[in-house]
C-alpha cells in the first residue's frame, strides 16, 4: 500500500507483484482523493481509498472507495471467513448490489453533505 500526496512512484513494481501472487493492489489516496487526478484504471489499482474529511472537505465519517473487478472476484472466491464485520467488503458489496442485502443504516445526512460538496 502506498500514500499518494505527491506523483505516484513504483506502482507498476506493485502491480507486477501483486499479479504473481495473485493479489491486489492497493493504495490509500488519504490526503488526495479529488485534489489530485488519479486514473486508478491506467493506474492498474484495484482498491483505492480516503475519507472524506479530507481533501473533500466533507465532514468526517465515510470512506470513499473503489474496487476492481479482478479485486471484487477475490473477495467473492476467499475460503476462509472474513473475521470483523467491519470490514467486509463483501457484504458491503452485497448492500450495494444486486441482492441488496442490509449491512447497516446509511448516513443520511454525511451521504447529503457529501454530495453538496462535490457539487452532485
Amino acid at each position: 500500500m502506498g500514500k499518494h500526496p505527491r506523483r505516484i512512484t513504483g506502482i507498476d513494481a506493485y502491480r507486477k507483484v501483486a499479479g504473481r501472487i495473485r493479489s491486489v493492489a492497493h493504495r490509500g489516496y488519504c490526503a488526495s482523493l479529488a485534489a489530485v487526478p488519479i486514473d486508478v484504471d491506467k493506474e492498474r489499482i484495484d482498491i483505492c481509498f480516503s475519507g472524506s474529511q479530507k481533501a473533500i472537505s466533507a465532514p468526517p465519517g465515510m470512506s470513499p472507495i473503489t474496487v476492481s473487478p479482478s479485486a471484487e472476484e477475490v473477495f467473492r472466491k476467499r475460503k476462509t471467513k472474513v473475521q470483523s464485520w467491519y470490514f467486509d467488503l463483501t457484504t458491503a458489496m452485497n448492500y450495494w448490489g444486486k441482492d441488496r442485502l442490509y449491512h447497516h443504516t446509511p448516513p443520511i445526512s454525511l451521504i447529503f453533505a457529501l454530495r453538496e460538496r462535490c457539487g452532485w
